[in-house]
């Protein structure tokens, strides 16, 4: 059996919210949500993190740096269906030179329900594929948020 860590959050930590409403295309025939969309809402959340930093990703691809998920996971916990208000909740777990753990938790607003949790991995790479050093500007702005300043 596969098992996923779990990521706890420190309660010094506040996480990035980021609400979403669950579209029709969001889910499969029995109107669950098809279980590979959980991923795309954590890159939503990501993207909304980096975004409250001041560093929009377009900005870091501008200054020549890619951050490809390298490694991800995902524990479901209950579904989430059509029409149903979900929370993101994301924070850095883990900073290091050339990576970073995002870890996530997706919320039911109405039920204040653990759908699923997870986490990725990216790593910082050149345009031309080089791994690369963190901008130092992203290293700051995401160790005051892992920190909880």
């Amino acid at each position: 059996m596969l098992r996923t860590p779990r990521l706890i959050r420190p309660d010094h930590v506040a996480p990035h919210r980021h609400t979403e409403r669950v579209r029709f295309g969001d889910t499969d025939a029995a109107g669950i949500v098809y279980y590979a969309n959980y991923l795309r809402w954590f890159e939503a959340g990501r993207a909304e993190l980096m975004r409250a930093h001041g560093l929009p990703y377009h900005e870091l691809v501008e200054r020549g740096a890619y951050l490809p998920v390298v490694e991800s996971w995902c524990r479901y916990v209950a579904s989430a269906r059509y029409d149903d208000e979900i929370e993101v909740q994301s924070w850095v777990h883990e900073l290091h030179h050339a990576t970073l753990l995002v870890a996530h938790q997706i919320v039911h607003v109405e039920r204040d329900q653990l759908l699923a949790e997870g986490a990725a991995r990216l790593g910082c790479v050149t345009p031309s594929g080089r791994p690369t050093r963190l901008p130092a500007r992203l290293t700051q702005a995401l160790r005051d948020q892992s920190l909880g300043r």
